[in-house]
């Protein structure tokens, strides 16, 4: 992989960002296969939540798991079937404590 410098644009004394429509339109889509999930009660590791989605979604291919500082999980599926699947095949419970699902949008704000 090659870097290159983009001079900065200036517009009225400070830096702009000039974003590429195409790219940013790429991750828009990769991240619609996403769920933000929250386990109510509990602070789980990344490892139990993995387990979980081993053992309880085995019928589907395996998503990513990531582990946000604030508590919360983004799933990320290789489908828009298994996201939906997974989606609405609730309530999930993980240690006796519900996980609140959600479809990852463009303007969740993950701080």
């Amino acid at each position: 992989m090659t870097l290159n410098f983009i001079t900065p644009m200036m517009q009225n004394g400070e830096k702009v960002v000039k974003l590429c429509k195409k790219e940013v339109e790429l991750e828009t889509q990769k991240w619609k296969l996403a769920l933000i999930l929250y386990v109510v009660g509990a602070a789980p590791t990344i490892a139990s939540l993995e387990r979980y989605v081993v053992a309880k979604w085995n019928y589907i291919t395996k998503p990513i798991v990531y582990h946000h500082n604030d508590g919360f999980f983004l799933v990320r599926f290789s489908s828009l079937d298994d996201r939906d699947e997974e989606l609405y095949s609730g309530p999930h419970m993980l240690n006796n404590m519900p996980i609140i699902a959600k479809t990852c949008s463009p303007d969740f704000d993950l701080s």
